[in-house]
């Protein structure tokens, strides 16, 4: 049985070599032309341990692992988007009476959002974003725009305006740029047929 510490080095290992492989892309220039292979294998590797640590270990929460490894452990569940069984699961896992109080209500939130986004639904909250057919950072389609900033507020987000502001200033800063919309449609919705999230 791995102890606190073990599973703590683990989770910080996971990230870093997450961390590491985007520094790389980020050099080469090619970490915004589509999914990097070498970026999704990392991702998959990580989900695989992740999702055996959990089963051995349980969820790693702020209680048992710290704030700093919890954190890792949610940033690799959501970089996990080639594995849509480990994430629907994770998602039921914390939104079970178990963890009410144990994991935020934000993080939930963002990943109720991208598993919906993946699936091709709208989103709840408006965390999500991708350029658009106007070239623009925007939130991908939202369920109940009148009721979002709402929302938002309750989980301690800015206004969706606001963050879209937020993401596109960031974009600008890191360099990131839209490739063509009608390819990165089509490309988006091969990748999301061939890992399991449209299954029509």
């Amino acid at each position: 049985m791995l102890d606190e510490k073990q599973i703590q080095k683990k989770l910080n290992e996971m990230l870093e070599a997450d961390f590491q492989k985007r520094r790389e892309l980020i050099e080469r220039g090619t970490l915004f032309h589509g999914y990097d292979p070498e970026m999704e294998e990392i991702h998959v590797i990580n989900s695989k341990k992740l999702d055996q640590l959990i089963t051995e270990f349980g969820f790693p929460t702020k209680s048992k692992v710290g704030k700093e490894s919890a954190a890792a452990a949610w940033t690799i569940i959501m970089h996990s988007i080639s594995n849509p069984p480990f994430m629907k699961k994770i998602l039921a896992l914390l939104k079970s009476p178990d963890y009410i109080d144990e994991v935020e209500s934000k993080e939930v939130a963002y990943l109720e959002d991208r598993i919906r986004v993946l699936e091709r639904k709208p989103q709840i909250y408006g965390t999500q974003f991708d350029w658009d057919e106007n070239n623009l950072l925007s939130p991908y389609p939202i369920e109940n725009l009148e009721k979002v900033n709402e929302l938002r507020e309750n989980l301690g987000l800015p206004p969706i305006e606001e963050q879209t502001e937020i993401m596109r200033e960031r974009a600008a800063k890191e360099g990131e740029r839209p490739k063509n919309y009608l390819a990165r449609l089509k490309e988006s919705e091969d990748w999301a047929r061939k890992v399991g999230w449209i299954t029509d």
